[in-house]
């Protein structure tokens, strides 16, 4: 008796879209086909809606920012120096428009791997101890744990790591950025400074979280705002958490072609 063969059906569009995942930044949002999640959610579902509402806002505001950031990142490192300036434009060419201000970025880095073995296990790390992680991928997989414009800030956070027993180090670069990103700068400053303080223990003030809703709303958010007296106790009680979501939802702007 003959035995019919079974055929065996391939899904391009299933592997159209494996590839495509794979090609975008290596950040993990816990939600991916191809990637293991790490970061768990301990919110209520209403509050994570919440969350990603604005996680993805937050991104698409910063994503820009720190897209000239790695830019210059990637020229500085294939210049061999860990502290040398260098400039791009928003066309990353070398040529810097005359809405373009050149502005001294810091980036708490905590290492740069080429195993996926020695990256994963250090990830697992950083998340259980509530760090926001960010991976860039040259040749190496270049682990960010922050970013800002504020010295003493990444020093604070620096510390912090160092408290955990998280190695880590400040890597100085200067960037071209457009006038027109201002906002984004800011922001990502000010949930720095909210995610900092609740990390410490500290109370975060009124006037901080204030802060950071006011940059929200002033970049035209589609956010329903009436629910604005939740979303600041979301940013009072979870800030790391917010900032966690907006640096892997960038992922999804910043490209690494």
């Amino acid at each position: 008796m003959l035995h019919q063969k079974k055929t065996k059906t391939i899904s391009f569009s299933k592997e159209k879209e494996k590839r495509d995942e794979l090609r975008r930044p290596s950040i993990d949002n816990g939600i991916s086909s191809f990637r293991p999640g790490i970061l768990k959610w301990s919110v209520p579902i209403k509050q994570m809606v919440v969350f990603l509402v604005i996680a993805l806002f937050g991104a698409l505001l910063i994503g820009g920012i720190l897209g000239y950031v790695m830019l210059s990142f990637v020229t500085a490192e294939g210049s061999g120096g860990d502290t040398q300036a260098t400039t791009v434009s928003a066309t990353t060419t070398p040529a810097v428009s005359a809405n373009d201000a050149s502005q001294t970025w810091y980036i708490l880095q905590s290492g740069a791997f080429q195993t996926d073995e020695m990256l994963t296990s250090h990830e697992a790390l950083l998340h259980q101890q509530g760090f926001p992680v960010m991976l860039f991928k040259t040749n190496l997989t270049y682990v960010w744990v922050g970013a800002s414009t504020d010295q003493e800030l990444l020093a604070a956070w620096s510390q912090v790591a160092a408290d955990k027993g998280i190695p880590v180090y400040v890597k100085k670069i200067d960037v071209a950025i457009d006038s027109s990103l201002e906002k984004s700068v800011q922001l990502l400053d000010q949930l720095s400074q909210v995610s900092l303080a609740k990390m410490l223990g500290n109370d975060i003030s009124d006037e901080a979280l204030g802060d950071v809703s006011a940059i929200v709303q002033a970049e035209g958010s589609s956010f329903d705002w009436s629910e604005e007296a939740m979303v600041l106790s979301l940013l009072k009680d979870n800030p790391l958490e917010l900032q966690v979501n907006i640096m892997q939802e960038l992922g999804t702007y910043v490209s690494r072609e």
